[in-house]
């Protein structure tokens, strides 16, 4: 794959051709134009004439003179000290006069036209000649000083970085000195009074005037194999004045590095690594010998030099403390390796060590990766900081589905849009993956996902900003040294027997990661494969030091240390401390790599991990005060520190980093609602019609629906069969596993549906199931397919077909293995179903809750009963007597019966009797109604049967139609039958019954019913005062408007003017209102 560097040099090299060659044509018709013999006379031209003469040579000096020394490895530059101070002198000058010509051609044109002749002689030529002659002789002047800064510096063609330096130091009373030191190249083999070649070691200290002579020393080693020590400048100088000069830092550049005889290619090696092939073939010496063990003797010899050889240049209260971050832990090591017998120093400071013995930079991007799960974990546990925006409150669920929504939709997701990739933006996020910015991170997934425009926008603002660091334009920075070192020590194999990876191997490991720099893979791998840079390794490669030191040494590393996460700095502990007593180990909370500058504390300034240092620097015993790890600062997931919000402005364009916007009207934009809250709007709809209203508004409303593995509703009542086929394969069929009720009315769809399953994929989770105008006939199949249904544990059916063969439906019902309800309402047969009798059934059902809305025999009923011994809840909607003799001993129990609701058609009391007085001795709730057979209000016969064979009944409601006497019914009939039901019996129970006359009907009709429930009912309805006015509406819709009025009416105000004002229908029957 093209990298962005190679882009980004072949783009660079032919826009300045086409500017070369534009500017060139341009410049020449303008001088052309000018000078004609009308035009040239003018003052205005004459300064359009000098402007064009020096764009014209400012162009063709600047590029062809650029393009030699970058792209075709001309190092003149480089080499003559007289062509390096010119170049930098007249590609500042050159611009400045250039824009200063067309600067005086407007003067001209404004003072010509003014009404003042005086002004108006000022444009002239003779006045424009010398005008300009001055002008450009304060140009040359004042741009002076570059011919002094720019000189040829280790090799390169540079300014000073001094000057600023000197001037800053100077104004805080702070001073630096600087020297450099010859060294052997190779320290094996040659001492300072026998060796032949040398290079210069670069040294500078940083010290409060007054103090350089009683102040501790502190060595300062940066991170990374060629970064120079003028990148801790500010960092030295804030510790010199922070601590009043009671410590004087020292810094020394690597051998090679910065200010050290810096060896670097003259043309990038990054991307133009076969340029740079000569220059290291011309070096393979010197770069043979740049390691870490002759880099750690470089600092052995300047310690010596500085302190003394026996430290006779300190008095005895000075200390020597070296401190190292990153890869200076690394050189620190070797360092205290080489010097084992014989200590310089008086304590080390590791900071985000590299342990000898397990590094490898081949790992990079899988630490990366690990550290970027630990951020989302850690947001996980921010429940309202972070959590809460994301579905089910998991964040590491959002991380992967945005990554896999490029494979799902890889021209709609919202990286396609933007015309990016998750490797591109995995780039991307590496680079901010520190403490300061880290925090970021999930919001950005979150966007990612929910990819409304603003969001958009603000991705469009990351792509934009985030950008690798620089390093290679660092002055004193070379990449070639870190790479030969890199690839000498860090990169080999930890063993023998282990080979390197190929680059397929890490482009695999980087591609699958969160978040990748992409560096090993893309850069050392290709490098590494030619076996021209690295040097052979030594006998202090991959080990520790042997000799038991009590030198105080203190590791500082962060727990979210991205480069190097927390089992390495453990093991490090572990096997320096064998030899080392006074090892100190301080694992940092919410700290990243280098615990130093990754450890911001709440509202204060400076770091938890310079504390620490310091503390233990200054400290008598050495020992470090931690009081600061309580204070480092907590990860902002939520956006609302001053800190979170200036990083959020730089990097989304906006200090709202979650953005739930407010319209004008002072509402959350729809779109912006959490996942959550849009799941609970889905609730009210149907699933399916969410699919068809949402699914093509954005991405993010069609991850919802597909991509979730959220249990659904399905309902499909008024659809067609044309439409139902054009959303079957896009919906219904990729989400049969995520189905948890199906409600179905359209007969053609069912068919459709079920057989086009049986072929594709079970309905795994569904547990509901209601089916409506189907016709049972020619559905036998569709019984065997719900078999298969692990979970189904609803059924409905809702038939329209007359004479459904019962013995089937039974049959097939009964084998259903996790069916608990079951309602079926089918049409009345008009045939006496004899066959049920005398058929038996091969299993037992579960079912739990039998509702039979449809007219069924007595026979019958007894007959199925048997095949459902758990059966708790039985209704039935019309019993009906059968021909044949109704047996009065069963052979079996139902001893979990405890609810019965059933209406009684032509059987009498003495043919029912016997079926309670065997099914109903658990029975606790019975709703029974009956007609035509009086002694259904037989008082003591009832009383009989419930105290002997109804012990735990809590319910008995009755209401029984009759004729009550063949005489007009009087007011004494009736209360002779109201008092039969008002004794003991029935008061302690809180039975109470009533009854109504149907005078308009027939004068000798009545009812007589219980009241009971309705008192029940308004028990029941001061549990649900606080529902919604909705709920409590649909609830009104379920109840008769007499049992619902006399429930509520006078519960109290809210529910009367439910009543009172409801617009729901209503049906009032006048024939059964009572006038007693």
């Amino acid at each position: 794959m093209v990298s962005l560097t190679t882009i980004t040099s072949d783009f660079t090299i032919y826009s300045f051709f086409i500017i070369l060659i534009i500017g060139t044509i341009g410049n020449i018709c303008n001088l052309i134009a000018f000078l004609s013999k009308d035009l040239r006379t003018k003052a205005c031209i004459f300064y359009m004439v000098c402007s064009a003469s020096l764009d014209l040579f400012f162009s063709n000096f600047g590029i062809i003179i650029r393009f030699s020394t970058e792209y075709f490895g001309n190092n003149l530059t480089n080499t003559n000290r007289g062509i390096c101070k010119v170049r930098g002198y007249l590609l500042v000058c050159l611009p400045a006069m250039a824009s200063t010509g067309v600067l005086l051609a407007t003067f001209d044109r404004c003072v010509s036209t003014s009404s003042n002749a005086r002004w108006r002689r000022l444009s002239s030529i003779w006045f424009a000649q010398r005008l300009f002659i001055i002008f450009m002789l304060f140009i040359l002047i004042s741009s002076s000083f570059h011919l002094i800064v720019y000189d040829i510096r280790n090799g390169t063609c540079a300014p000073s970085p001094g000057l600023a330096a000197i001037i800053t130091f100077t104004i805080n009373n702070i001073h630096a000195e600087c020297t450099l030191l010859n060294v052997p190249i190779n320290w094996n083999s040659s001492n300072l009074t026998t060796c032949t070649e040398t290079i210069q070691i670069y040294v500078k200290r940083y010290f409060l005037l007054g103090y350089e002579n009683i102040s501790h020393h502190l060595w300062r080693i940066p991170g990374g194999g060629g970064i120079p020590v003028s990148s801790l400048e500010f960092e030295a100088v804030t510790v010199v004045g922070a601590l009043s000069g009671s410590v004087s830092v020292y810094v020394t550049d690597k051998r090679s590095v910065g200010e050290s005889s810096r060896l670097e290619c003259p043309t990038s090696i990054v991307q133009n690594f076969t340029g740079c092939l000569s220059f290291i073939k011309a070096n393979e010496y010197r770069l043979k010998q740049n390691t870490y063990t002759n880099t750690a003797h470089d600092l052995e010899y300047v310690l010596n030099i500085v302190m003394g050889k026996n430290r006779e240049n300190l008095k005895t209260n000075q200390r020597v403390i070296l401190m190292g971050s990153s890869q200076g832990t690394y050189l620190l090591q070797r360092y205290l390796h080489v010097t084992q017998e014989s200590e310089q120093v008086d304590a080390v400071i590791f900071d985000s060590v590299l342990p000898p013995d397990i590094t490898r930079l081949v790992y990079g991007d899988k630490y990366l990766n690990y550290i970027f799960l630990d951020l989302f974990t850690r947001c996980s546990q921010d429940q309202q900081g972070c959590a809460k925006y994301f579905e089910d409150n998991n964040p590491l669920r959002a991380l992967y589905t945005y990554k896999m929504n490029e494979d799902f939709f890889d021209n709609s997701s919202c990286l396609y849009l933007l015309k990016t990739n998750t490797t591109e933006l995995a780039n991307k996020m590496s680079f901010i993956l520190y403490p300061e910015a880290m925090q970021l991170l999930p919001a950005l997934i979150y966007r990612i996902n929910r990819c409304n425009q603003d969001d958009q926008n603000v991705l469009k603002k990351f792509l934009n900003v985030t950008q690798p660091p620089e390093q290679e334009g660092a002055i004193g920075y070379s990449i070639l040294v870190e790479l030969n070192n890199n690839l000498a020590e860090l990169w080999s194999p930890l063993n023998l027997e282990e080979k390197n990876p190929t680059c397929e191997y890490l482009k695999g490991i980087s591609s699958n990661t969160f978040a990748s720099t992409n560096v090993m893979p893309d850069i050392y791998c290709e490098i590494e494969k030619t076996k021209i840079l690295e040097y052979p390794t030594d006998q202090y490669y991959r080990k520790y030091p042997t000799k038991k030191t009590n030198m105080p040494m203190l590791l500082l590393h962060g727990d979210m240390d991205q480069a190097l996460p927390l089992p390495i700095p453990r093991h490090f502990f572990k096997q320096y401390s064998m030899i080392n007593p006074n090892f100190i180990n301080i694992e940092m909370p919410r700290t990243g790599h280098t615990a130093l500058g990754g450890s911001p504390m709440v509202d204060e300034e400076g770091t938890c991990g310079w504390n620490i240092a310091v503390s233990f620097m200054l400290s008598p015993t050495f020992e470090p005060d931690r009081s600061c790890l309580k204070k480092i600062s907590s990860i902002d997931f939520a956006g609302t520190t001053t800190k979170t919000k200036q990083i959020a402005i730089q990097y989304f364009g906006t200090d709202n980093i979650w953005v739930l916007k407010m319209n004008q009207n002072g509402c959350t934009n729809f779109e912006d609602l959490s996942n959550e809250i849009i799941y609970e709007i889905f609730d009210f709809l149907d699933t399916y019609q969410a699919y068809e209203i949402f699914s093509n508004l954005n991405i993010r409303f069609r991850n919802i629906l597909t991509l979730s593995d959220l249990s659904i509703n399905v309902n499909i009542f008024n659809i067609s069969k044309l439409s139902f086929e054009q959303h079957y394969e896009q919906f219904f069929k990729c989400n049969t596993h995520r189905i948890h009720s199906l409600y179905i009315s359209n007969p053609i769809v069912i068919d459709l549906i079920f057989s086009s399953i049986k072929n594709d994929l079970l309905l795994t989770r569904l547990r509901i199931l209601c089916l409506k105008n189907i016709d049972l006939n020619d559905c036998k199949d569709f019984f065997d397919y719900l078999i298969l249904l692990p979970q189904l544990s609803t059924l409905i059916i809702y038939s329209f077909k007359k004479d459904c063969d019962r013995i089937i439906i039974y049959h097939k019902l009964f084998r259903l293995p996790a069916l608990k309800y079951c309602k079926l309402s089918l049409n009345d047969s008009s045939n006496f179903p004899q066959e049920v009798f005398s058929t038996t059934y091969d299993t037992f059902s579960s079912i739990e809750h039998l509702i039979i809305d449809c007219n069924v025999y007595f026979n019958e009923l007894l007959h199925i009963l048997p095949y459902v011994p758990h059966l708790r809840r039985l209704s039935i909607k019309s019993l009906t007597s059968s021909y044949g003799q109704v047996p009065h001993k069963f052979s079996f129990t139902l001893n979990n019966l405890t609810h019965v609701s059933i209406e009684l058609h032509l059987i009498n009391f003495d043919e029912f009797q016997p079926f309670t007085m065997n099914l109903f001795k658990n029975l606790q709730v019975l709703y029974i109604s009956t007609s035509m057979d009086n002694e259904y209000i037989n008082a003591q016969r009832w009383e009989d049967l419930i105290a002997t064979h109804m012990p735990h009944l809590r319910i008995f409601d009755i209401q029984h139609k009759t004729y009550l006497f063949n005489n007009i019914i009087n007011g004494e009939t009736c209360q002779d039958l109201m008092n039969r039901f008002a004794t003991l019996f029935w008061t302690k129970r809180k039975w109470f019954f009533t009854h109504q006359l149907y005078y308009l009907d027939r004068p000798n009709y009545g009812v007589f019913y219980s009241i009971q429930p309705y008192s029940l009912l308004k028990e029941f309805v001061t549990c649900f005062e606080d529902l919604s006015d909705e709920l409590i509406y649909e609830i009104f819709e379920l109840l008769k408007f007499d049992h619902v009025y006399k429930a509520f009416y006078s519960l109290n105000t809210r529910f009367y003017n439910f009543i009172i004002n409801s617009t729901v229908p209503i049906e009032i029957n006048f024939s059964s209102i009572s006038i007693l």
